[in-house]
């Protein structure tokens, strides 16, 4: 993806996470608000250096690119919850499927 490419997705994602915090939907919005930080810092390193950082840590990222300090400091509070958010999406996505294999169980009982 080229630097435009990488800013309209970094857009999409914002929305999507403005979106979801006025739904009451924290975790969903803080997860697609670090996937628009990202998206944003990865098309600024495609133009600053013209290649495409393998990273998803944004602590890492940031300073790469001598972002200014207020930016390091929101990807320092973002990336751990971002983290937090990610393992508990994730188990509330096995519990849902765990429950819903539970209740195809009961059914045929």
């Amino acid at each position: 993806m080229e630097y435009e490419a990488w800013i309209k997705k970094a857009e999409e994602d914002f929305d999507t996470a403005n979106f979801n915090f006025g739904g009451n939907k924290t975790d969903a919005g803080l997860f697609y608000l670090q996937q628009a930080a990202e998206k944003a810092l990865k098309a600024l390193c495609i133009k600053k250096r013209r290649e495409l950082a393998k990273t998803h840590d944004l602590v890492l990222l940031s300073p790469s690119l001598s972002a200014p300090d207020s930016i390091v400091n929101l990807c320092t509070l973002l990336t751990p919850l971002y983290q937090q958010t990610s393992i508990l999406m994730h188990f509330r996505k096995m519990l849902v499927i765990q429950l819903m294999n539970s209740f195809s169980q009961l059914r045929r009982f």
